[in-house]
């Protein structure tokens, strides 16, 4: 019995390694950015709702055009949350570097009252290595009663590099300029 053991022990490490290697997955994010020159002074609480992802794009994968309709998700370039989170947090983050004196703060559960609601609805996030990355969506600021003041669209693109690391960053630079947008019509500007 303890040769058999042995024998299906050695079988099995030898399988790990017929199994041959697996390259290690490389993580990302979408980094707020500390060189935004501030748009305004002024004082106003706003609250971010969640940002809306298309479920194909919320995944870990990143994916990026491929040929034709088809696109690609790579299994070993990934984002490190959802990009929900993460498009969320880029956003607050760049508002706040926008607008140093407004309450920022993601819109919740909580019962906090805020001047401004500002909602994003992306359509198109995506981009080719190589070529350009790709940002495209609505976003609509709300007074705190759910009227809407203001819609509009925001499309932008930026050199994505020669790899998933500069392609992260030019997604980024793409979430910067949003929230500079957004905080320029908070502003009044």
């Amino acid at each position: 019995m303890k040769r058999f053991l042995a024998f299906v022990a050695g079988i099995m490490l030898l399988s790990g390694c017929i199994g041959g290697y697996s390259p290690m997955s490389k993580f990302y994010t979408l980094v707020g950015e500390t060189d935004i020159t501030p748009v305004s002074e002024t004082k106003i609480s706003v609250g971010v709702l969640p940002v809306q992802i298309p479920d194909y794009l919320n995944r870990p994968q990143i994916i990026l055009n491929g040929v034709g309709n088809q696109m690609d998700l790579s299994e070993t370039n990934r984002w490190i949350d959802s990009l929900t989170d993460l498009a969320q947090s880029a956003l607050i983050f760049d508002l706040q570097q926008a607008l140093p004196k407004a309450f920022v703060k993601t819109k919740g559960y909580d019962n906090a009252k805020y001047n401004r609601l500002v909602q994003v609805e992306v359509a198109q996030m995506d981009g080719k290595i190589n070529g350009t990355a790709l940002l495209s969506v609505w976003w609509h600021v709300q007074n705190m009663n759910g009227r809407e003041l203001y819609r509009t669209r925001f499309e932008a693109t930026a050199p994505a590099g020669d790899s998933y690391e500069t392609y992260a960053q030019a997604q980024s630079e793409l979430w910067k300029r949003l929230a500079i947008e957004i905080a320029s019509y908070l502003a009044g500007k």
